[in-house]
């Protein structure tokens, strides 16, 4: 266990989120049920400080998105799929400690590529994934819209005859 002291309790609030850095880490500090709670610093979704959001009833808001962060667990409400990392707090002396753990060993894009295709935990959520509906053709949240035919869009030659010219017939 690395215990690390981030800031004083004093400096936090009950509506918003302290951003501190431990070890190269951005950790997002914030107080839920009046204890202080620390996640990882980032959304999962496009990667916004989670700290420039808004604390409430023990759930930060994602200010890029609006996704709903639990404090208490790190999962996202609504998407049982995304989460974030959260580390153990404690106060003592009045600072706020953070437990950050050993540091996770870097691997590269190919190590986990072959720990994927055998099978094994490549330490992301492990949460089953909704499926989507394959949807093929016009897309539905575009309603009846349809896109104009080459008679509508002036080309010669295409869609319903034309008159023949004068003199010609």
């Amino acid at each position: 266990m690395t215990w690390v002291r981030v800031l004083l309790a004093g400096e936090l609030s009950p509506t918003k989120a302290a951003r501190v850095s431990c070890d190269g880490r951005a950790i997002c500090v914030a107080l839920a049920d009046g204890e202080p709670r620390a996640l990882d610093d980032r959304c999962p979704h496009r990667e916004v400080a989670l700290s420039g959001g808004l604390v409430s009833d023990g759930v930060i808001t994602c200010p890029g998105h609006f996704r709903r962060f639990d404090l208490r667990t790190g999962r996202c409400l609504g998407r049982a799929w995304e989460q974030v990392v959260s580390y153990p707090c404690s106060i003592e002396d009045g600072w706020v400690q953070v437990d950050i753990g050993p540091a996770a060993p870097s691997r590269s894009l190919r190590e986990i590529l072959i720990a994927h295709a055998r099978g094994q935990d490549i330490g992301w959520p492990a949460a089953p994934m909704k499926p989507r509906p394959v949807r093929f053709g016009w897309p539905a949240h575009l309603g009846r819209l349809r896109r104009p035919g080459p008679a509508e869009r002036g080309l010669p030659g295409l869609g319903r005859p034309r008159a023949p010219l004068p003199g010609t017939a």
